[in-house]
């Protein structure tokens, strides 16, 4: 028995106007945000709070600042190539 065409566009609709459908956490914005800020800030407080251990550092290791920077550049940029 063939449907009617008022009964095929209401199946055609009801399949894709769904909007009830559950969502996985993940793909929540929300979800994504807050842990991505999280591992931002863990990612990137050592290049800031680094220029506050330069003086210090220096005279314990007795190197030059010039010396001391470099590592610290090289600290950037493998956390930046390493990161995720």
């Amino acid at each position: 028995m063939p449907l009617s065409g008022n009964t095929e566009r209401r199946r055609a609709h009801d399949h894709c106007s769904r909007t009830n459908t559950p969502t996985a956490w993940y793909l929540k914005r929300r979800n994504q945000l807050i842990p991505g800020a999280i591992a931002v800030m863990a990612i990137s407080s050592p290049q800031y709070v680094g220029t506050l251990f330069t003086g210090p550092l220096n005279q314990k290791l007795g190197t030059t600042l010039a010396q001391l920077q470099w590592t610290f550049s090289l600290l950037i940029i493998l956390q930046a190539r390493f990161s995720p």
